[in-house]
């Protein structure tokens, strides 16, 4: 057991991060690598597909350098990813065919609002979600309406569109496999979360083909061997996962286990096991750990912008205090709406270093607040669930 290690990456909105654990969570090496956005208009946002691939490879790298661990001593590797951002690239290149369109951008927000009613109500309850530009969906019609070149590769046979998972495989792994995992199919508007398929009547809504989306497994399951090329380490890689998916699987799937996440936005999720519920303010997904062809549901919110405020407040200390209080009953607000009493709160991101959030969190709460061993709770869910897979939990 002592000797199973582990590889992580998440390549997040702001950065992306690689860890090398072993398999006590310890944290062997670890490597942090920028990653740009640009706002070209009015509400749109967008990253370089190529500067996420070279962002991943070089923490990749440099985490397992920094590691001092032989490369051939990885047994496996997971990814989690910022999630519903979209990248369309042509199949037969490799190429990116125009710039990621990320969750943040609201350009398709108008030809959202055409989806109103009942069909709106059957597109919720055949995914748990709201009709928003948020999601994938809108976003790759835009591409498909707006970009000759997305057109071009359609037209010719060539195209290809996925989330950032789906990218990250297809441009890290030995086979350039399309494929992408349940919990950001999830997040796309187009995915049946009952019946875990690409659903036939929101594909004809949006106008979408099948056949440019990647096929879909399971958050666990073998998804092709890491290039060799990257870190010397061809290991498999067995697990991907949405970021908040992934750090639930961190706080772990007791029943109604309840956990927030403060990273570049705040989030709260509850598990609900096999229930299917719709609640007035969360959204509903699906979390990574259910066995192949069984379905585990979660009830989701964000909460509100936390990176950009705490980072703007760091030094100056009673302008942060007011930004944390201010998060700090938000989420208390969020967390009455849930079905289920929170007795005990899983938290992870880089604040909950500052004990007052902590303290802060407990006090308003009245919950038991508990902070993960290291507050990336993405990278230590994906951690955890390739521990499942070697060590049989």
């Amino acid at each position: 057991m002592s000797d199973h290690i582990f590889l992580v990456l998440d390549s997040g909105v702001s950065e992306a991060k690689a860890y090398v654990f072993d398999a006590h969570d310890s944290v062997l090496g670890r490597a942090y690598q920028p990653i740009s956005k640009t706002r070209p208009n009015s509400g749109w946002v967008e990253q370089d597909p190529d500067e996420l691939i070279s962002a991943a490879r070089a923490a990749l790298s440099v985490a397992v350098d920094q590691s001092n661990v032989s490369p051939n001593t990885i047994i496996s590797m997971g990814i989690a990813n910022q999630r519903e951002t979209v990248v369309a690239w042509d199949l037969a290149t490799g190429e990116a065919l125009a710039p990621a369109i990320l969750g943040d951008d609201s350009r398709t927000q108008g030809w959202c609002e055409q989806f109103y009613g009942d069909v709106a109500d059957r597109i919720r309850e055949k995914t748990g979600l709201l009709v928003r530009a948020t999601f994938s969906a809108s976003k790759i019609r835009w591409l498909l309406d707006m970009n000759s070149d997305v057109v071009k590769a359609e037209e010719e046979g060539k195209l290809a569109v996925g989330t950032v998972d789906s990218w990250l495989l297809f441009k890290l792994s030995e086979e350039g496999m399309h494929m992408c995992d349940m919990t950001n199919a999830s997040r796309t508007l187009l995915y049946n979360i009952h019946g875990l398929t690409w659903d036939r009547e929101l594909l004809e809504l949006f106008g979408i083909d099948p056949e440019i989306l990647p096929s879909v497994r399971s958050s666990r399951a073998l998804y092709g061997t890491l290039r060799s090329d990257i870190c010397g380490c061809p290991a498999p890689i067995e697990v991907m996962c949405g970021d908040q998916q992934a750090s639930m699987a961190a706080a772990g799937f007791t029943s109604h286990m309840t956990k927030v996440s403060y990273g570049s936005k705040t989030h709260v999720m509850q598990t609900l096991g096999d229930e299917f519920l719709l609640e007035d303010s969360f959204l509903t997904t699906l979390t990574p750990d259910a066995p192949i062809g069984s379905v585990q549901y979660a009830l989701e919110a964000s909460i509100c912008d936390t990176g950009e405020k705490v980072t703007d407040a760091l030094g100056h200390e009673e302008q942060l205090k007011k930004v944390l209080d201010d998060i700090v009953r938000q989420v208390d607000s969020s967390l009455s709406d849930l079905p289920y009493p929170t007795d005990t709160l899983i938290v992870d991101g880089g604040i909950t270093q500052n004990d007052h959030l902590i303290r802060l969190q407990a006090d308003v709460t009245g919950a038991e607040v508990v902070r993960q061993p290291i507050y990336d709770g993405a990278a230590l869910g994906v951690m955890r669930l390739l521990s499942s897979i070697h060590h049989g939990a």
